[in-house]
């Protein structure tokens, strides 16, 4: 897509103002997981390895994050 003048991006922009909801946070984690799961099988060297448990962990803590919004959104009403 080309970007041909401002009104363009508005929806880009309009995009970015609104949280996503937990159930588009899991896809997104999803297919973050699915890349990293490729760049693991293709890491030779431990530090690769390493440095990627940072992403792993991200990943692990923001998935249990969103479980818990879905899971409570009922609470307390």
């Amino acid at each position: 897509m080309q970007i041909k003048n401002k009104s363009d991006l508005t929806p880009g922009i309009a995009a970015n103002r609104i949280q996503a909801t937990p159930e588009q946070r899991l896809i997104i984690y999803a297919d973050l997981e699915a890349v990293l799961l490729k760049a693991e099988a293709n890491t030779r060297h431990n530090q690769k390895a390493q440095a990627m448990e940072y992403a792993w962990n991200w990943l692990r803590v923001n998935k249990k994050q969103a479980l818990n919004e879905i899971e409570n959104r009922g609470v307390g009403l």
